[in-house]
Formats: structure tokens, sequence, C-alpha cells
């Protein structure tokens, strides 16, 4: 059920509410991952000789502290500007540690437009040597930014470097490390990610010394993850800022809705037992670490949202689904007769509406006007202002008429419609189905012909 949180349903709703949102705003702005510091002063003062792996539960209680401190700085704060829409997903480590993804969606005049808005926003350099310092106080500053940069935002070093880094497959680095030196940001329209400024030694860039598990590596500004400055100083902890203007982002925030949830292979033996079927003693089951259980256990969100989205049903007429315990068949039928969809071609159909067809909506439109209330069944007009998002249920194209009555949905075409019978009559002529209807509104074009609907 899609209300099992985690579950693949839950993940493809999230997935389909997260499209939603980018449909009525625009592609995401920044993609920003915040990683758990298993050496947060909040963390180590209370350990008392135990090891972080030993204490999920105060690592979920600092990390959820520290997440919400972060959505703080960006929705209250505002420090990339006003943001009308983002959202978010908890994620763990194969070690344990939680971390966090989040797309930000910023308002048209705070978008990253520019190179020059990028490298205000985002570094992907080593900060400046604090000997370059003016004062005391930004030596001070400086000697903390670059302490974390190198603890937090440095990749591997891998590579030739060190062949055995859990990054390297075949022979290369699955993250693309070391990046491209670059002398100046680079913005393409025509790709999702930018080039970031990665200046060569002899362009101005730095080069520093870092120690890796008792192993001290020469690194440059190729690999060095992207960040912003602020951020960094003020949470102390791996905090990835990019660029990303992509729909794709979104995917990736859900990705389990393709890659599934983390899997554990389980075999049972019975000693002394003959004939045993080895294959049917494996099980596939789903694997959750002490982490994610104690992040479940106290009843903290893996994923939120805003605006909120309010998926509406679509099916063709009496064949809306029907749940119902066994002996209650009847008044299961009665009482689910009625749906958003039914309910607006009633809407339609009163005076108010039919008087006044300027106020007629499209059926995915409904929720930022109305409230659909579940114990009417019908749609109530808003008293306040709204930011509520509507989106149709997802059909694939084999569905049938089904999937056509969802692309009629979408369209100014079901404006003012008072029944399945009504959505069906082009100019006075009532078609066959809602294929034919579509076809002769134009909405689909002859497949051969090499157009897409």
């Amino acid at each position: 059920s899609s209300t099992f949180l985690g579950g693949p349903h839950w993940y493809n709703a999230q997935f389909q509410d997260g499209m939603a949102i980018c449909r009525e705003y625009h592609k995401p702005d920044l993609f920003i991952t915040m990683t758990c510091n298993p050496h947060w002063e909040e963390i180590t003062t209370q350990l008392n000789g135990a090891s972080v792996q030993d204490r999920p539960d105060l690592v979920a209680r600092v990390f959820k502290q520290k997440k919400d401190r972060l959505m703080d700085d960006i929705m209250k704060a505002r420090v990339f500007g006003l943001v009308p829409a983002h959202m978010w997903v908890i994620e763990f480590q194969k070690r344990g540690l939680p971390h966090v993804h989040i797309l930000v969606i910023l308002r048209e005049e705070d978008r990253l437009t520019t190179a020059a808005q990028v490298d205000e926003t985002i570094c992907a350099e080593l900060p400046p040597h604090p000997d370059t310092a003016e004062n005391a106080e930004a030596r001070g500053q400086l000697e903390r930014l670059n302490r974390i940069v190198s603890t937090n935002m440095i990749h591997g070093p891998c590579g030739s470097q060190n062949p055995s880094s859990p990054c390297m497959v075949d022979g290369k680095c699955s993250k693309n490390f070391p990046k491209p030196l670059c002398a100046h940001t680079m913005v393409d329209e025509g790709t999702s990610w930018p080039q970031y400024r990665r200046r060569a030694a002899n362009d101005g860039g730095r080069t520093a010394k870092i120690h890796r598990g008792g192993t001290e590596y020469d690194v440059d500004n190729s690999w060095v993850v992207p960040y912003n400055p602020w951020l960094s100083l003020r949470h102390n902890c791996h905090i990835n800022v990019e660029y990303a203007k992509s729909p794709t982002s979104c995917k990736y925030l859900y990705k389990y809705v393709t890659k599934g949830s983390d899997r554990a292979m389980v075999r049972t033996e019975v000693e002394g037992q003959d004939g045993r079927d080895e294959i049917a003693e494996y099980e596939d089951l789903r694997s959750v670490g002490s982490s994610e259980a104690v992040w479940h256990l106290m009843a903290y969100p893996i994923a939120r949202k805003h605006p909120a989205v309010q998926a509406m049903r679509v099916h063709l007429e009496g064949e809306q689904q029907v749940n119902f315990d066994e002996g209650q068949e009847e008044a299961a039928l009665e009482t689910g007769r009625k749906t958003e969809l039914t309910a607006f071609f009633e809407l339609n159909a009163t005076e108010a509406m039919r008087a006044t067809p300027e106020k007629w909506l499209q059926y995915v439109e409904l929720p930022k006007k109305f409230r659909y209330d579940a114990k009417t069944k019908a749609w109530v007009e808003r008293k306040n202002k709204s930011d509520c998002i509507g989106r149709v249920h997802s059909i694939n194209p084999v569905a049938g008429d089904v999937f056509y009555l969802r692309l009629l949905l979408h369209n100014d075409h079901c404006k003012g419609k008072q029944s399945f019978n009504d959505l069906c009559t082009v100019n006075g002529e009532v078609c066959d189905s809602f294929m034919e209807t579509c076809t002769k509104l134009g909405i689909l074009q002859d497949v051969m012909s090499g157009t897409r609907c």
C-alpha cells in the first residue's frame, strides 16, 4: 500500500508529488546533501566511551536537530532567497549515519542565472590560506573553514593515489573525480550541471596536504566537493550544494522507486533435515539498520515537501475502485460510489458554477480554489488562499480509454463539464470514446507522423 512508509508504492507516490511541484513552479535550482558528522560536539560529549555506532538514538536526535536548523536557514533565514517550494528525504548510509537530500526551488527573482551568481553561492575550491586574512578574527574564521573543508569536503583521494578507494569501479572513480580544472564557471542552459570554477595553481588556485587513513595526500581544487562557505561554517559537516536545474534530481531524491530499499539475503538451516529445498530456504528480506530503526521508532519523518500535493483519482464511468470488508460489500458500494472526479462533475452542475464560467477550472486545478471534503464527498470552496497543488493519478498508455480521459482532465476542454458524456462531446457531437475526443480536439496526432502527444 502507498500508506506503508518506505515501501515502493509510497516512494512512487512521493515521486509523483515531487514532479507535480516541478510542473507547478519550475525545475529545482539547488540540490543540497547534508551528512551527519560523528565528531559533532553534541555527540562526542555524550558518548561516555562508547562508539558512535553504539548510540544510534543519540545520532538520530542530534541529526534531527541539525537538519531542522538547516531547513530554518533555507526557509526562514532565506540564505538563498525566497523558497516557494522544497522537498527533502532522509536516507541512511551502510555504516549507519543518516543524511538528507534537499531540493530547493527559488522564486524567479532569486534564481541563479549567471556564472557570477553561481560563484557567489557555490564554491568548488579550497578556501583562501589563513595568512591572507586582514585581521585576527578573519584569520580564525579561515582556519576553521579550511579545517572543515579539508575534513568533510575533499573527495577521496582515489585513482592512482589510492586505487583501493571504495568509489573505484573498473579502475575509474564512480563520482568522476578528479574534476577538470577550470578558470571560470561555465553555465550551459542545455545541461543540468555547470562546470564550476576550479583554478589551477598557476591561475591562482591553491594546493593543500590532507591526511586520510594515516597517509598524506596532495590535493588541489579538482578534488573539492562543491559547498557553500557560510553553511559549512555554521553546521561543521559535509554539506554538498549543487546547482541542479533538472527534474531528474527529483527522481534521484526518490531513487528507491526503481532501486528498491536495502535488501538482505537470509538462509535457514535445520540440522539433520533430509531433502532440503535450498532455493526455498533463501529469503529476500528488507534490511533496516539500527540508525534507521531508531529514526522510525522516534517517529521522525523521512520525507517532507512544500506545498502540499493532493492526489486525485481518475476512472471511467462506474469503474471507480471500492474498498470493502467481507460482508460489507453493499454498504461500501454506496459510500465508495462518489470520488473526486464525480464530485468535480457535480460541482460544475451547480447553479453557482453554471452562472460564472470565469470560475471554471481544470480538474487538476481544483485544489487551488477548493478542498475535497471526505465526509460529504464534495468539493468545498476555500475561504483562505492555499498553495495546495493537485495531481491526477498516473495512468499507463496501455490502460486504454482511461489514459485518454486523463489527458482530457488536463485540458481546458474539461472546464465546466458536468458528466462523462458531456466530457465526450465536441462541438455538439458525442464521441464514442475519450480517444476519439482527444483526436478531434487535436490533443492526439497521428503517431506515424512522428509527432508526440
